[in-house]
């Protein structure tokens, strides 16, 4: 009996300790998102749950507006074409919200940038009727300095309030710029003649706890930074233009030979026109806001995808970012020599995009343009000290309208252009950090690289770690705490954690104000079964000196379909995962649809072998196992027998 009972409980005993060893203990779970991502029409799982610093949002969130009183401009001027002068006079009403005294303002001159010789002539500038002194410099003549001295008021105490006239006169240059008259005859193009007023008169400065911003204009990017204010305008131009304003026209009045339009705004950072005799318009009307399309006549069909593409973007940025504030939207078609630029309720766009591009450009620029109309006009940015919060955004609302108006692929398809653009960039010239000044820039290589694509691609990277719904709740909070204010690169950290219950310094102190390629290597990769269930192990290790904590997609081939879901990495340099899974799993990929601007080594690891030879392996080794217990027993018995 005891040797027949040895005979089977020794190879069993073998046997069961040897299979235990295919089974490698399940790891805590607890840092693993098992859910499977949203479907495409929302892209991006929701609810990521770690939450390293609990917040809670107000239980009333009212848009806080501007502050009140705020200041206000009446502007009538009188363009002269023959002389592509305008003379005009300002008063305004300025308030003082700073917690100083001010002794002197200070205000932008912009057009001076725009030539060797200063091309604003100030002709007075007085208080209750008495001039005051003032001077004009900056490296480019921009900055207006008024003292406030007697006859002033001396100073101008928080709270306050001055009202100041200002005479001036304004050479407007020839220039296919934002700034100046533009016109041109040709056999291949038609004739167009056209005025951009853009940053036209004298506007004053914002004093923020920097002190007064006064840096110079930017001829390669933006450089401008406003509080808002409400305008009053009456513009005289020959009677054939056309005007397209910021604002709302309140009526247009005839004269000799010329025509007064009047525009009102509400609060805004700038009042904007352009002016031409070639303009042609086409108008609706969507969610209250009138929007109309200014274009040439050979560009009729350009004109009304302009105005489409308007009429879209009112209500999907509406939904997603907040309400568009105004009555009226302008998208105008001029010769600025670059795509499109921004101005509060009115758009240029250039007229190369409606006659030489496929309209798709004149699709997205125009959308892009739009986009500016949140950041930085509704919530105010610094476009000087942090171009990529407004560009970068702008940006990215190229993702959102191709999304909603076209489909979730189109807008994978589009953004893999600039993910493509970043990583053949930073291949040449490594990465750099997307919280630089237009300063920095202007002495620095990937303006266009950093400021216009790889911010977006945060922006977008972003939304993908706190989840989609969550992103634009945090944005939409966002405009309701910043509405007709101004905020900075640090308040959109702050504000995004109170939106969403948690710390983001993970992701902020990388992505936002830290620079460097993450380098993501899938190590490890096992599976072994575990009764019914498939136990799936691997190691995600970070190959860069700090390692950085990540939110990071996963997809899983199964031999019942395709899991996609995500796994939290840890700032630590190998990160070890074990996900039990009801079938065999095939194949594992780290970030399948490049959702993060990370690079990847040895993709190839993913590839699990097949489960037959998973299988025969492990029968195999059992039948090794089995003979070589059978031959130990035999060996053991047949010595037995001799004694």
């Amino acid at each position: 009996m005891t040797v027949r009972l040895s005979r089977v409980v020794l190879p069993l005993i073998l046997i069961f300790l040897f299979l235990s060893a295919f089974q490698p203990p399940i790891l805590p779970s607890e840092n693993i998102e098992n859910r499977i991502s949203a479907p495409p029409s929302t892209g991006f799982k929701e609810g990521i749950g770690e939450t390293p610093r609990e917040r809670s949002l107000p239980a009333e969130r009212t848009p806080l507006g501007p502050l009140s009183p705020i200041t206000n401009y009446t502007i009538d001027a009188i363009l002269i074409d023959g002389s592509h002068t305008v003379t005009a006079s300002t008063t305004i009403n300025y308030v003082n919200h700073a917690g100083v005294t001010f002794d002197e303002l200070i205000f932008h001159l912009y057009p001076n940038a725009f030539a060797s010789t200063p091309l604003v002539t100030i002709q007075d500038i007085s208080y209750m009727g008495a001039s005051l002194s003032y001077t004009v410099g900056g490296s480019d003549n921009t900055l207006l300095t008024v003292d406030l001295a007697s006859p002033g008021p001396d100073t101008l105490a928080p709270g306050n309030n001055v009202t100041l006239e200002l005479l001036y006169q304004i050479e407007v240059p020839e220039s296919g710029s934002r700034f100046g008259w533009y016109y041109e005859t040709s056999t291949s193009q038609p004739d167009f003649y056209t005025y951009q007023m853009g940053n036209w008169h004298p506007i004053i400065a914002v004093y923020d706890d920097r002190g007064w911003h006064t840096v110079p204009y930017s001829m390669g990017g933006e450089s401008f930074y406003q509080d808002v204010a409400t305008y009053d305008v009456h513009l005289t131009v020959p009677e054939d233009f056309v005007v397209a304003a910021t604002g709302e026209l309140q009526g247009i009045t005839s004269g000799s030979g010329t025509r007064t339009w009047h525009w009102t705004t509400g609060p805004v950072r700038e009042f904007t026109w352009c002016a031409s005799p070639d303009f042609y318009t086409t108008s609706s009307l969507v969610r209250g806001v009138n929007i109309t399309s200014y274009y040439l006549f050979e560009h009729a069909l350009e004109g009304e995808i302009a105005l489409e593409v308007a009429e879209a973007c009112i209500p999907i940025f509406g939904d997603l970012f907040g309400p568009y504030p105004w009555g009226s939207l302008q998208v105008v078609e001029t010769e600025i020599g670059a795509l499109g630029m921004e101005y509060p309720q009115l758009v240029m766009i250039d007229r190369v995009l409606y006659g030489d591009y496929d309209t798709d450009y004149l699709e997205v620029v125009t959308a892009h343009e739009i986009g500016h109309e949140w950041f930085p006009f509704m919530v105010g940015t610094d476009s000087n000290a942090e171009p990529w919060i407004d560009e970068g955004f702008a940006s990215f609302t190229e993702y959102a309208y191709i999304e909603y108006y076209y489909s979730y692929s189109d807008r994978q398809s589009y953004r893999g252009d600039d993910f493509d653009y970043y990583w053949d960039y930073v291949s040449d010239y490594g990465d750099d950090c997307i919280n630089n000044s237009m300063d920095y820039w202007a002495s620095n290589y990937g303006y266009y690289a950093y400021v216009y694509v790889k911010a977006p691609l945060v922006y977008d990277m972003l939304r993908f770690q706190v989840g989609n719904d969550t992103f634009y709740e945090a944005i939409r909070y966002i405009y309701e705490q910043n509405l007709h204010r101004n905020f900075r690169a640090s308040d959109l950290q702050d504000l995004f954690e109170a939106a969403v219950g948690y710390s983001l310094d993970w992701f902020f102190d990388q992505w936002v104000f830290g620079s460097g390629v993450v380098t993501l290597n899938l190590d490890s990769v096992s599976v072994a079964q575990d009764g019914s269930s498939w136990v799936l192990s691997f190691n995600i290790i970070q190959e860069q000196i700090t390692p950085v904590a990540l939110w990071v997609p996963i997809q899983i081939v199964t031999e019942e379909g395709v899991v996609s879901t995500s796994v939290w990495m840890d700032a630590v340099a190998v990160n070890t995962y074990s996900i039990t899974l009801s079938s065999f799993p095939d194949r594992l990929t780290l970030d399948p649809a490049d959702l993060l601007l990370c690079q990847y080594r040895n993709w190839d690891t993913g590839e699990i072998p097949p489960r037959l030879v998973i299988q025969f392996l492990m029968i195999g080794a059992v039948v090794l196992v089995v003979i070589f217990a059978v031959a130990v027993i035999f060996i053991w018995y047949r010595r037995r027998q001799k004694f």
